[in-house]
């Protein structure tokens, strides 16, 4: 059966992001400083968009004779398009802080998901390529992509499950953003046999123009790197700031104290009578 084949991984839909990345030291090099808190949001930003779509994901129902609506679908397609320029700009954030900063790690997500920086490149273009897209003789999907993803299901289809017991089989559903212009589109659907799937929506997997990228490996791979960043790359960061501060004399905790800027301005306006300038028929005074 299906589910002897499916290692299913609960939905954790209470992720707390606060890492090393978002509490640098305020002492390491500006530039490097800099890479590492883009590195930081670049993973924050990639994580909380497959949650994100995961959420709207469960909203679409196979067994239903019910259009999906055209908003659910354009935030499902936005959260694709965001995952992949994000982890296109994590590739190349990651690749400015080699060789300083270079694991096995690193270095398999920067080979592993080339297909997001292609990805990001053709849409980019886009708007010069429709010309070239609307002639050419390849079998492509449609202009803005297609998802799909597996959807689990219990006895009887029972759609509502939270244990991998309960799994009995699952849809395998293509969304695709764009009509189907010509003879032939090609739709890449995301095959969860042997692979780990979220309960109850999970191995979602993107196709644009010619390139594919499953999501819900991309997101594993960001939760390695993060726990990469937490763990070795923190101790060694650390373990330097404090040799650096000994030899120069000043407090190490003190050198690894963050400097954090998580900054909010209000600006309140009055439109009420005691504050009325007479001057400005508006009535209005700032």
């Amino acid at each position: 059966m299906l589910r002897d084949h499916l290692s299913a991984q609960q939905l954790n839909t209470g992720m707390t992001i606060d890492s090393f990345l978002s509490r640098l030291p305020s002492v390491i090099a500006l530039e490097q400083r800099l890479a590492l808190e883009a590195i930081g949001y670049a993973l924050d930003l990639i994580c909380l968009a497959y949650r994100r779509m995961l959420a709207q994901l469960r909203a679409v129902s196979p067994i239903s004779d019910e259009s999906i609506s055209r908003s659910l679908l354009v935030l499902i397609f936005a959260d694709a398009w965001l995952i992949v320029d994000q982890a296109h700009m994590l590739r190349s954030l990651l690749r400015s802080i080699e060789p300083k900063i270079s694991t096995p790690t690193i270095r398999e997500f920067i080979s592993t998901f080339e297909n997001a920086t292609f990805l990001r490149n053709e849409m980019d273009h886009l708007h010069q390529n429709i010309n070239n897209i609307s002639k050419s003789k390849k079998v492509l999907p449609p202009i803005y992509g297609a998802v799909s993803f597996a959807r689990l299901h219990g006895a009887d289809h029972n759609l509502e499950i939270t244990r991998a017991t309960d799994i009995r089989g699952a849809y395998l559903v293509t969304l695709t953003a764009g009509s189907f212009s010509k003879d032939n589109h090609r739709l890449h659907c995301a095959n969860p046999i042997g692979k780990s799937v979220e309960i109850p929506v999970g191995h979602v997997q993107f196709n644009a123009f010619e390139h594919v990228i499953n999501f819900s490996e991309l997101n594993a791979a960001v939760e390695g790197l993060r726990a990469l960043f937490d763990g070795e790359i923190r101790a060694d960061i650390e373990t330097k700031v404090r040799e650096a501060a000994v030899a120069a004399g000043i407090s190490p905790e003190e050198a690894l104290r963050a400097r954090t800027a998580d900054l909010v301005v209000t600006m309140v306006i009055d439109f009420s009578e005691e504050h009325t300038n007479d001057k400005d028929p508006s009535g209005w005074q700032g």
